[in-house]
């Protein structure tokens, strides 16, 4: 697995997890403080996996990321 290690104040050490079982994505929040919010309208809740979607927008703390597939 891949690492990213964002070194900002509102992203937790460990924030988030994001893996593959088969051909779906999932990701989960671990428990941090500032959470993590799918396209501006799922807030997480901690250790409860989603789906994730190629095309979904990852809010970590005050910093979104863009998840592609492909």
């Amino acid at each position: 697995g891949a690492r990213v290690r964002l070194d900002l104040p509102s992203v937790s050490r460990r924030h988030a997890r994001i893996w593959i079982e088969g051909e779906t994505y999932l990701v989960e929040d671990l428990g941090s403080v500032n959470g993590t919010v799918i396209n501006d309208s799922v807030r997480l809740a901690p250790r409860q996996p989603r789906v994730l979607d190629s095309g979904d927008k990852l809010r970590v703390g005050e910093t979104t990321l863009h998840f592609l597939v492909g």
